[in-house]
């Protein structure tokens, strides 16, 4: 979601709110008290507190190919690593409908191959055998593995995907120009 759906992350954006409404050493003070020693733990604490709306801004090329794939009959999953009420608050004002939503808990940051466990599951509750995913970071490789298909969005990882292209199958970098051959 952070990064694929929506422009930045949820995280970033609930900070970056909580620090404009209290300041930054009352966010310090929270996490020494709190004990938010973990990225999991400050990320599911500050995605639990009173925000005034956030406006997410969408990335229209990925809300477009997401239609084109449920257009196809295709179900939608939001699979993310952003805390549950991140994800709800993003889904409130999503063009796009998912047939399912999983998101991390105070428990399990689903990054990487826990994500990829969570989605498996999910196909297998409804045996479904295949999958294309879309991502944007390193650990995104992961789950691309896996899938009958990959899309990856944004510039991050030239490097990586160049060097690790071969252990992949089928990625495809989304771009406006290549997108309408690729659906």
């Amino acid at each position: 979601m952070d990064g694929t759906l929506i422009k930045g992350s949820t995280s970033s954006l609930e900070i970056k709110r909580y620090i404009e409404r209290y300041g930054a050493a009352h966010l310090a003070g929270k996490i020494l008290r709190n004990s938010l020693n973990s990225r999991l733990k400050l990320k599911t604490w500050i995605s639990n507190q009173k925000f005034d709306q956030i406006t997410y801004k969408f990335d229209q090329e990925i809300v477009t190919l997401l239609l084109k794939f449920q257009t196809k009959g295709n179900d939608l999953i939001l699979a993310t690593a952003s805390p549950v009420s991140s994800t709800n608050r993003v889904i409130s004002q999503s063009p796009i409908l998912f047939t399912e939503i999983i998101s991390s808990n105070s428990n399990t940051n689903l990054k990487g191959s826990k994500k990829l466990a969570a989605i498996r599951k999910w196909l297998r509750t409804h045996e479904i055998q295949d999958f294309i995913y879309i991502g944007d970071s390193f650990v995104d490789l992961k789950i691309m593995k896996n899938a009958k298909e990959s899309f990856f969005v944004g510039n991050k990882l030239t490097f990586f995907v160049g060097k690790f292209i071969l252990q992949i199958k089928n990625i495809q970098r989304v771009n406006a120009s290549q997108r309408e051959k690729q659906v």
